[in-house]
């Protein structure tokens, strides 16, 4: 049977019309070798498919703060891991290029890893230090430390990054991983990749969160949280939990300006059942930028858009009704630079968020963060 869409279409004769676009989902499947039986399947089990989307309309022009960016990782001189990839001079300039004025660094749920091997420690604030366009988040390690029971390096870290906030040396904490789940098992087999992620299964009530949140209130700085609500492979939900979670910590910190990551990971009703309690809490916005592997791994987890690069209304009505609560940060970590460069990152964030009214997209690519972190950027046309 015809949809209205299609036959509205047909009677269009060849003008192209572009309600009816591919079928991205199954292109995507189709290359990973999905037969189309196995495709259909596949789609049941996505929890992002099947959502109304916003037709383009603007596509952002103007300048971008990055409130979220890991590539600090990679040194500031060379990039002892990847020849083939840039060094920090030129991944500043490749994203003055892009349109970024500013970038906030900041260390990945992960990096405590580097920590408990005994190898070189990842530092966004030395990064940092050397560009006027790139600011810092003091690494929160210790918290997946003590989770894994290394409390010993836990209460170092802390100790370590407390005396360098104090110092004024960051803009807060972050990016703070406190549930963080190997994403890589919902990846469909024939898709997956061999790396795999680590796990932190921190408590909530972990006493170095406390400390930190203490921390951060005496000063008024940032705390940029992950957390996890989902996790589909386990059965794993705990919405309701990490919702009360964020109620409780706002009232009880409220100097703090906490900023969750991916918009939170939660339900666009739950995001904004804690916007309305908490007039302290922002949350950062990342799209699911085209690969297979990062859409399975964030499919449960309340992405903003899915392989057709549109905001998914049921998200752009909450970015409208709060839209001083956004910020954009694409979440770039370098190796990605082999399969999706920076640049096409960021160009690609500028199409998602085509269907949203030009103050709206000013705000969350730039105001908000300009606002929240007090970098007193002047705007100025990309």
């Amino acid at each position: 049977m015809l949809t209205r869409r299609l036959v509205y279409c047909l009677l269009s004769l060849f003008l192209i019309c572009p309600a009816v676009m591919a079928d991205q989902f199954a292109i995507r499947a189709s290359e990973k070798g999905f037969t189309p039986a196995e495709i259909e399947i596949l789609r049941t089990k996505s929890k992002l498919e099947g959502f109304s989307e916003l037709e383009y309309k603007q596509r952002y022009q103007g300048p971008i703060i990055d409130v979220l960016d890991h590539t600090h990782r990679y040194g500031f001189e060379t990039n002892e891991r990847y020849w083939n990839l840039p060094t920090g001079k030129e991944l500043v300039e490749i994203r003055k290029t892009a349109g970024v004025k500013h970038t906030i660094m900041a260390n990945r749920p992960g990096s405590y890893q580097a920590i408990k091997k005994g190898n070189a420690q990842e530092d966004p604030i030395t990064f940092a230090s050397h560009f006027e366009s790139v600011s810092a988040l003091c690494p929160a390690d210790f918290i997946a430390l003590a989770a894994k029971g290394y409390m010993e390096l836990a209460e170092q870290d802390f100790n370590l990054n407390k005396n360098k906030l104090e110092k004024g040396l960051c803009l807060g904490f972050g990016e703070a991983g406190v549930i963080h789940y190997n994403k890589s098992l919902k990846v469909p087999a024939k898709g997956k990749s061999v790396r795999q992620q680590g796990e932190i299964l921190s408590h909530l009530d972990n006493s170095y969160i406390i400390d930190m949140l203490k921390i951060a209130n005496k000063y008024k700085k940032v705390v940029h949280i992950h957390i996890e609500p989902n996790f589909s492979p386990s059965g794993v939900n705990r919405e309701g939990e990490v919702v009360k979670f964020y109620k409780n910590s706002c009232a009880t910190y409220k100097n703090v300006k906490f900023v969750l990551s991916h918009n939170a990971m939660l339900p666009p009703k739950m995001l904004g059942e804690i916007f309305n309690f908490c007039k302290n809490v922002f949350t950062q916005f990342k799209i699911m930028h085209g690969g297979w592997g990062v859409y399975w791994k964030f499919h449960d987890l309340n992405i903003i858009n899915d392989f057709d690069l549109k905001l998914h209304k049921r998200w752009a009505h909450i970015i409208k009704s709060h839209s001083d609560r956004f910020m954009f940060g694409a979440d770039f970590k370098i190796r990605r630079s082999k399969n999706i460069s920076y640049e096409e990152t960021i160009r690609r964030a500028r199409k998602v968020i085509a269907g949203l009214d030009p103050d709206i997209q000013r705000k969350i690519m730039f105001d908000n963060a300009n606002r929240i972190y007090d970098l007193r950027i002047n705007w100025q046309p990309h």
